[in-house]
């Protein structure tokens, strides 16, 4: 039995991989998972369950969650593709082709602007339980995506971040494309 192929996309915050999915997404047979999402979903089921919501708890969660997923999409005979979109540095082994999102100096200035206006806009959406503290407010930070530093990284912090990101992962074997190279050839693997 052939498995069905795995595509790998990772960028640094602000680069498109959430819109990567939603396009992809629209072709049938392509299953997303993101995740950033999953990691989420992770924390706040462990701590539903009043388990140990730590970075590496939530870690281990979201890599058996990940990995559960992904067999239930090849499982399914009308998946084609699976993609999973990270932005957070989670140890999972699935084998699978993969994709940097690559910024050109103009995308990085409107990727910078849009995870300023994002993270700027989750702070004032989201309010932590008044009960954490420490060690739980930062894992209850890290679940809800909210950075402390993002607000005020400048522009030319923003694109060292990418460069050296972008040269980290093309020394693990990521491909560096833009957002509309990757959808593109995602299309044509998704056939």
């Amino acid at each position: 039995m052939t498995l069905t192929p795995v595509v790998i996309i990772k960028g640094i915050p602000g680069s498109g991989k959430t819109w990567i999915c939603r396009e992809i997404q629209k072709m049938t047979g392509v299953v997303c998972f993101d995740v950033d999402d999953i990691y989420t979903l992770a924390y706040e089921q462990l701590v539903a369950k009043k388990q140990s919501a730590t970075h590496a708890a939530c870690a281990d969660e979201t890599s058996r969650m990940l990995e559960l997923g992904i067999s239930r999409a090849r499982s399914d005979t009308a998946t084609r593709l699976v993609v999973i979109s990270s932005g957070i540095t989670i140890p999972f082994n699935i084998p699978g082709e993969k994709l940097f999102v690559g910024l050109s100096a103009k995308s990085a200035k409107v990727a910078h602007a849009r995870v300023l206006r994002r993270q700027i806009d989750r702070w004032h959406q989201s309010k932590p339980p008044s009960n954490l503290e420490g060690d739980d407010l930062a894992n209850w930070v890290r679940a809800h995506h909210l950075v402390a530093m993002i607000p005020s990284i400048t522009l030319g912090r923003y694109r060292q971040l990418y460069s050296e990101e972008a040269a980290k992962e093309q020394n693990n074997g990521y491909k560096i494309l833009s957002q509309s190279k990757i959808v593109e050839y995602i299309r044509g693997r998704g056939k």
